[in-house]
């Protein structure tokens, strides 16, 4: 009978959490994401997005860096690469989408071309309304490069709050102050428009 060598680091750490499940790997379009277990603590991100890890940035600023790594264990995050589409316009979408890393492109699409709506990166959200209210996504989202992104839907949020009420409480802020300066941009750029129709009205 042989000896048995020795434990490999991961017969060690079920030995020791036998009752801990393995991460469970989930398909979604393109890419592979892993969705971990609730309450499990993520590392630090790597380039190989084996370590997520989610900035003090955009809505996430309010929330310190224990209650950001709590988060990190809710919802899932999703590695997008190059030309690869996020979100399809006219598609359900009731999530929301918190952009770690990258650049990806809104946009609008027709048989003869597309229209870029906006550039989103790093610190910045899509979907903030979507998850509290779903709806059929009004334009598609592409990565331009290859970007690293948080996604966490309304039952994400909910259990978040259920266990970490004081945190769900300041990522809300930030959310709703993200929805607020988006809206007083774009009245500021109607505003803007009409000014220079009535400029032009008066000129022509």
């Amino acid at each position: 009978m042989q000896t048995p060598g020795p434990a490999t680091p991961r017969q060690s750490l079920i030995k020791s959490f036998p009752d801990m499940p393995p991460p469970k790997a989930r398909t979604t379009g393109f890419w592979l994401s892993v969705t971990r277990p609730k309450h499990q603590h993520p590392d630090t991100m790597s380039d190989s997005f084996d370590r997520p890890e989610i900035p003090a940035s955009g809505i996430m600023s309010g929330l310190d860096e224990e209650d950001r790594r709590l988060l990190g264990g809710y919802g899932e995050f999703l590695p997008v690469h190059p030309d690869q589409q996020l979100i399809e316009e006219g598609k359900d979408q009731d999530s929301l989408y918190f952009v770690i890393s990258g650049v990806l492109h809104v946009h609008t699409d027709t048989k003869e071309k597309r229209t870029l709506v906006a550039r989103v990166g790093s610190g910045e959200t899509l979907g903030e309304v979507n998850l509290f209210d779903p709806a059929t996504a009004s334009a598609s989202v592409t990565a331009k490069e290859f970007s690293q992104v948080w996604k966490a839907n309304r039952s994400d949020y909910e259990d978040f709050k259920a266990s970490y009420p004081a945190a769900a409480a300041q990522l809300l802020e930030g959310i709703l102050s993200e929805m607020s300066q988006r809206l007083r941009r774009m009245n500021e750029k109607l505003a803007t428009r009409e000014a220079e129709a009535a400029f032009q009205s008066f000129w022509s």
